[in-house]
């Protein structure tokens, strides 16, 4: 009874609350600055995966599959221990911000390229037939349409990113994840209550932010609808 009291003992959670909030903060910072990071990498990307030139097209796709096709984790450590030895010296937040973005980027590229390709082509062709440019037809009539059809499948990297910050505890960042783990490291108690703590925080942000999307998701539809009967 005694070691069922020590795993879920509930007062580690309650006497570090305060770590645990400021922890939960530094997740919740991460997981904001890799989603920027993330839409800029990805947004790039994806338009270069759909450009009419070859080496662009073709650069920007070998890119996406050598970070897709490698663990987030063995960048995280590339970055953060292997770029000082070519005299890059990144904080451990960058080096997670970096890598979290960077990989999220490289999938969020190919929903970027599959929404845009969605789109017919002869939208943004009548639209420049019209007097319009080729980068306003694209922002103006493509990207309208495209980012719907995108939003699922974005709102998807964006909880991945929120999930997979856990693994900045690898680089030291003290977020969540690592906080609870040099909590339990000083007293090997409350292991069971700290990451059932962390379990509920992680579901908690998720769902906000699923829910946040749905709302969205509707109001664009709405919009889309007026206007279709306009």
């Amino acid at each position: 009874m005694s070691d069922l009291f020590a795993f879920f003992d509930p007062m580690q959670v309650v006497d570090n609350t305060r770590i645990l909030l400021k922890g939960a903060g530094m997740t919740l910072l991460l997981s904001a600055a890799s989603v920027v990071l993330a839409a800029v990498v990805g947004g790039v990307l994806g338009v270069m995966r759909s450009s009419t030139s070859r080496p662009v097209a073709w650069g920007s796709r070998a890119y996406v599959e050598i970070i897709r096709g490698t663990p987030l984790l063995v960048q995280m450590y590339m970055l953060y221990y292997g770029f000082p030895s070519l005299g890059i010296t990144l904080s451990a937040f960058t080096a997670a911000a970096v890598a979290l973005a960077n990989n999220t980027g490289a999938y969020t590229a190919e929903i970027v390229r599959g929404a845009v390709q969605s789109v017919e082509r002869s939208q943004p062709e009548s639209a420049r037939a019209l007097g319009m440019g080729h980068w306003t037809a694209y922002w103006r009539v493509v990207v309208p349409q495209a980012l719907p059809i995108a939003l699922p499948a974005l709102v998807g990297e964006v909880v991945d990113i929120v999930k997979w910050s856990a693994l900045a505890s690898v680089v030291v960042v003290p977020e969540a994840t690592q906080v609870v783990y040099q909590i339990v490291g000083r007293s090997y108690r409350g292991f069971g209550s700290l990451f059932l703590a962390l379990a509920v925080f992680y579901l908690l942000v998720t769902a906000s932010v699923a829910a946040v999307s749905r709302r969205v998701e509707r109001r664009m539809t709405r919009y889309r609808l007026r206007v279709a009967h306009a």
